[in-house]
């Protein structure tokens, strides 16, 4: 059986149902994805000689899912969700590509040659071990790269999780102020961030009357981007490519938006507070037309020549391998690996094994399927379960993938 955990569904659901199909039809094995704490509980009962796609590393919490898959023989492959995106000290890649990880994990996949070089040298790992793959989302945008096809509304991504998060200020320092340092200027950068980007709107707003669409991060609350002003969204819904196609410019504050962005053809704008430098993350300001002075960036926004480009893979090849599709790369280490650690479970009992595991995700997600109603009254629920449905419905419309079976904010190749 192959484990995926899932989290982060608008940018993780569409590639990994992707990858998920290819590891199926290539081991023949049952896939899961699901969410974490499910993933503990099938490695537990069914994970024996399992294979866990790990997707970073967080310290003092990884550790308990990595003895247990360890102790159950199993395999850790780890393709990080941010490794790419980090400050100029390196400080986020440096705890998550750390030590302990490359102790538990039989594969770890890096975004580019810059990352895997720095790591290969501070943790003296194998060259086996630290493979070369690309981000399969970003492969993903680079194969799409075209002219965008309309200039409908004004695209605004927003990642103050930190200073405007869902569950609050406090639940941020309960959680991070051991992980990380200065967070309360973290946290005053976030709100100085908020407060450019409305000035941005207010301003771009007296000055146009193009649509705006404000997507905020997953974890942020929608509620301080709630302003009186026409043709303006603030909205959480969508494969965040499409609306990317589909918009006259793109502005981020900060976010693996901008990458997204420049490998579909535009020159993204960045937008934050002057200072703070330490806070700034390099990768997104590469690929961008930066701006402090938010009447400058309307200025350039503005402009009648965009700032929409021609894809030159040279301004990301260090930082984001691109040459061949990520998930062949990651599906031919996998099918390398399982060679070494066969699972020689027979046909007869793997499809016992499915029904157990069919008959475990009934149980774990009894509340959830006896209570959805219910779930749909609350807003935060209501979102979740309505963004899984509609990311799982855009990912496999056009797609003829085989044996897949979806329960609830679940899926399955069996």
């Amino acid at each position: 059986m192959i484990i995926i955990p899932i989290e982060t569904v608008v940018r993780e659901l569409p590639y990994k149902i992707s990858l998920a199909s290819g590891l199926n039809g290539s081991l023949n094995e049952i896939v899961v994805i699901a969410p974490k704490r499910i993933c503990f509980y099938l490695i537990k009962i069914f994970g024996n000689k399992a294979i866990y796609f790990d997707k970073g590393y967080h310290e003092g919490e990884s550790e308990k899912i990595y003895s247990l898959v360890k102790a159950r023989n199993g395999i850790i492959v780890s393709l990080d969700e941010e490794g790419a995106v980090d400050y100029p000290d390196w400080r986020t890649l440096r705890r998550r590509y750390s030590e302990t990880l490359v102790k538990y994990a039989d594969v770890v996949f890096f975004w580019g040659e810059k990352q895997k070089e720095f790591f290969q040298k501070k943790l003296g790992s194998s060259k086996s071990k630290l493979v070369l793959s690309g981000h399969p989302r970003f492969f993903i945008d680079a194969e799409q790269n075209e002219n965008h096809v309309s200039e409908s509304f004004l695209l605004i991504n927003t990642n103050m999780s930190f200073g405007n998060n869902l569950l609050g200020e406090d639940h941020i320092k309960q959680n991070y102020s051991g992980r990380i340092s200065n967070l309360d200027e973290l946290i005053r950068f976030d709100n100085q961030k908020i407060s450019l980007i409305i000035e941005f709107i207010q301003e771009f707003r007296s000055r146009s009357d193009l649509s705006i669409f404000l997507r905020p991060h997953p974890e942020e609350c929608e509620t301080v981007y709630r302003l009186p002003i026409q043709n303006y969204v603030v909205s959480k819904a969508g494969v965040v490519n499409d609306l990317i196609t589909n918009a006259y410019k793109v502005i981020h504050t900060d976010c693996t938006t901008a990458v997204e962005a420049y490998l579909l053809g535009f020159r993204p704008v960045s937008l934050l507070p002057s200072g703070f430098e330490n806070f700034k993350t390099v990768l997104p300001r590469n690929v961008s037309v930066c701006f402090s002075d938010f009447q400058e960036a309307v200025d350039n926004v503005l402009k009648d020549d965009d700032n929409t480009k021609t894809l030159n893979s040279d301004d990301l090849s260090e930082w984001l391998y691109n040459e061949e599709n990520p998930i062949d790369v990651i599906i031919r280490e996998i099918v390398d690996l399982r060679k070494r650690v066969p699972d020689r479970t027979k046909y007869i009992f793997k499809s016992i094994e499915f029904l157990m595991i069919l008959s475990f995700i009934a149980l774990v997600n009894l509340k959830a399927l006896i209570f959805r109603a219910h779930l749909k009254s609350a807003s935060i629920g209501r979102s979740k379960l309505e963004q899984f449905d509609s990311i799982y419905r855009k990912s496999t419309e056009n797609k003829k993938y085989k044996r897949i079976h979806k329960f609830v904010n679940i899926i399955v190749f069996r």
